[in-house]
């Protein structure tokens, strides 16, 4: 290896390395971090490098919504990996592109991967591992609403949860099971295992599972027309993630509780939530959470008739989407499409 740029590698893995919990200095730097990763990726010896880069970007990556430059990195590492025989390291590969590809919601690439992933994960006794990707592989179906096929696959991950003795993951894996349940709309089972969960997590001690229970137990009082109880429930949950820091969950329920103000009528307090939550999501770098909450703002202009303010919101949202490729961009292409017909009717009324 060339000692100068061998030098330069190494200073940019330290530096990624030491700055996962800050994405803005990773940014900064990401040209010359992208430029020490090619020059790795093409020298012999070079394989150790490569996987360490691939596990100091990935939180990054998934932080700023990269999803397809992460993919890229992981096929390059299952390479490496393969040729080392890293099982481990090939099942936790193919798990993050199952990942990747479900966050672009190609869910038949995504269970691709993740069917790959759980025999190495199974084949080196990664017992955590293969929870891990047999929720994955539900959370997928989940996503697509085949509700009938996620649930046995929690089941099964939730059974090797308590086979190896976790309680606190098996407690998010009754989680999972309950969001089935909500999906199927057993919405009096959902509460009842949400009630169990909670009595689990806080039991524990555990106060950021407490908090993404009471966050769920808001969202089924949403579906059974509770706006009221919804909001106190989301209220809770807001104060123990801001207690802990977690931004990331303050930010979405802050979005949820600006929902759920929308639909009481209260459009003022909604565009104080959804503000919040845009401010943080913008912070913490979480761009498909700030084009959510963006498209929110925009709905509630659309429905206090600002539709200029609409439109420009929802202009900021098509540039987000387009830069991070998200599955949703045509979807809100259209929304302006319509805002853009609002406004011609709108003015074509003015003038005659």
């Amino acid at each position: 290896m060339n000692q100068a740029q061998a030098r330069h590698a190494l200073y940019y893995l330290a530096l990624a390395q030491q700055s996962s919990d800050d994405w803005r200095r990773i940014e900064s730097e990401l040209p010359q971090i992208r430029w020490a990763w090619e020059w790795v990726t093409r020298q012999p010896g070079g394989e150790r490098l490569v996987l360490e880069y691939i596990a100091a970007l990935i939180q990054f990556f998934e932080q700023r919504g990269l999803w397809r430059e992460e993919a890229a990195w992981a096929k390059r590492g299952l390479v490496v990996s393969q040729q080392l025989g890293h099982t481990q390291v090939e099942g936790t590969l193919l798990n993050s592109l199952g990942s990747c590809y479900s966050a672009l919601g190609q869910f038949v690439e995504a269970l691709r991967y993740y069917e790959q992933a759980l025999p190495k994960r199974r084949a080196c006794g990664d017992r955590m591992g293969e929870a891990t990707t047999l929720n994955n592989i539900a959370g997928a179906f989940y996503k697509q609403g085949l509700f009938d096929q996620a649930l046995p696959l929690y089941e099964q991950a939730l059974a090797v949860l308590r086979e190896i003795e976790d309680i606190v993951h098996s407690a998010g894996a009754m989680n999972n099971i309950a969001l089935v349940y909500e999906g199927l709309g057993q919405l009096q089972q959902a509460l009842g295992t949400y009630e169990q969960v909670l009595d689990i997590f806080r039991e524990a001690g555990d106060l950021s599972g407490e908090a993404k229970v009471l966050h769920n137990i808001g969202a089924v009082h949403v579906l059974l027309d509770q706006p009221h109880q919804a909001l106190a429930y989301f209220q809770q949950a807001h104060d123990v993630f801001r207690q802990l820091g977690d931004r990331a969950s303050e930010a979405t329920t802050l979005n949820n509780l600006g929902l759920v103000s929308q639909s009481l009528g209260v459009p003022d307090q909604a565009d104080d939530y959804y503000r919040t939550a845009m401010l943080l999501r913008r912070e913490i770098g979480d761009r498909s959470g700030e084009a959510i909450t963006l498209t929110n703002l925009a709905l509630l202009a659309e429905q206090r008739g600002r539709l200029p303010e609409a439109w420009r919101l929802l202009e900021q949202v098509i540039a987000i989407e387009a830069e991070i490729q998200h599955p949703d961009l045509e979807l809100t292409r259209t929304k302006l499409a319509r805002i853009q017909q609002e406004m011609q009717a709108q003015d074509e009324s003015l003038r005659s």
